[in-house]
């Protein structure tokens, strides 16, 4: 968090933590857009998970939008939620989804060799790239559980 923190642009941009349970207190409409990076995916209990995303659909102004960055199942036995799940919960809270798409698939080899120090990080932007390229526009391997999803919702 400190060092996303170093990023913001104070007066812009806000970050805050989230403990799993309850949203910080935010007045209705507060904010322009949220994003959530993998964090719903963890919540697997149903009545939570509708009760954050109601959550975060009431403190986004009408015309804003939700960037969502989660874990989906693609295989029956994943624990993760499918794509249909995410967008049909939205939808519930009026937002629409605008787009999502899959940007990465589980268990990827190019992953392991970068945190390991086996790829050099001047290499990371041009294999990021390509990773969500191939995954956004090819079938994924049978043996793929999961993807990374990216989604845009609007309110």
């Amino acid at each position: 968090m400190l060092h996303a923190r170093s990023f913001a642009a104070p007066g812009v941009c806000d970050l805050h933590h989230f403990d799993g349970k309850k949203l910080p207190f935010f007045p209705k409409e507060s904010f322009d857009a949220v994003m959530s990076v993998w964090t719903i995916q963890y919540l697997i209990d149903d009545s939570r998970f509708y009760d954050i995303i109601s959550q975060l659909a009431a403190c986004v102004k009408s015309g804003g939008k939700i960037y969502l960055l989660e874990q989906v199942r693609l295989q029956k036995g994943a624990w993760q939620r499918r794509a249909e799940e995410y967008i049909s919960a939205f939808a519930r809270c009026g937002c629409s989804c605008l787009e999502s798409y899959p940007i990465r698939n589980s268990r990827s080899l190019l992953l392991y060799g970068i945190r390991y120090g086996l790829v050099p990080r001047r290499w990371l932007p041009a294999l990021a790239k390509r990773e969500i390229d191939r995954t956004r526009h090819g079938k994924p391997a049978r043996w793929v559980r999961y993807q990374d999803y990216f989604f845009v919702f609007g309110k």
